[in-house]
C-alpha cells in the first residue's frame, strides 16, 4: 500500500468521489481502493476551511510509482501500531496518578483504563467552560490567574493552539 499525507479537500468537496477523482489525478493512476487513514480539519484561515486526510491507496504499480516519485507526501505504508506494555510486576495497591489532563495525561489515562486500572487525574486548572472565560478576561485586562490560563486546565495548552498537534506515533 501507499501512503499519500496532506490530501488537502475543501468542506463542500468531501466526499468520497472528489477524493479518489483528487488521488487518480495526483498519482496518474487508476485506484484499486483508498482507506482513509486519518481525516483532521484545519480551521486556522476562517474563510478557508480544509479537511488533511492521509490516505493508503492501493494500485496496480506500486513499485514503479514509488521509484519514481518525488513528493515527501508518498511514500510505501509500513504500519506503526503503538502498543503499551505492562512491563512490571507488582500489583499496585492505589489507583495511578495522572497530573495534568492535556493530551499526554488524557492518552496515559485512556492506556491505563483500556489495560483494566483506574487512572485518577488531577488538574490545577478549571473545566474548559470556565477556563474560556478566564483566558478571555486575560485578553481584555491582561490579568493572570496563576491556577487557570493558556498553560494550565482541562485541555492542557494545547486548547488554545492552532489543533496541529502532532505525536508522530
Amino acid at each position: 500500500m501507499i501512503r499519500i499525507r496532506e490530501v488537502k479537500i475543501s468542506i463542500e468537496n468531501d466526499n468520497k468521489d472528489f477524493i479518489l477523482k483528487k488521488i487518480s489525478k495526483l498519482l496518474r493512476r487508476e485506484i484499486k481502493k483508498y482507506i482513509i487513514n486519518k481525516k483532521s480539519i484545519d480551521a486556522r484561515d476562517k474563510n478557508n476551511i480544509m479537511y488533511i486526510y492521509e490516505l493508503l491507496i492501493e494500485i496496480e504499480d506500486e513499485n514503479k510509482l514509488l521509484k519514481n516519485i518525488k513528493s515527501k507526501n508518498i511514500s510505501k505504508y509500513i504500519e506503526n501500531k503503538y502498543t503499551f506494555n505492562i512491563t512490571g510486576t507488582k500489583k499496585l495497591n492505589n489507583r495511578p496518578i495522572i497530573i495534568g489532563s492535556g493530551p499526554a495525561g488524557i492518552f496515559t489515562a485512556y492506556m491505563l483504563s483500556e489495560k483494566g486500572y483506574n487512572p485518577l487525574i488531577l488538574e490545577r486548572g478549571e473545566k474548559i467552560e470556565d477556563r474560556v472565560k478566564t483566558v478571555e478576561s486575560f485578553f481584555e485586562t491582561n490579568k493572570l490567574n496563576p491556577e487557570s490560563n493558556i498553560q494550565f486546565g482541562e485541555g492542557g495548552a494545547g486548547t488554545f493552539s492552532d489543533g496541529k498537534l502532532n505525536t508522530l506515533t
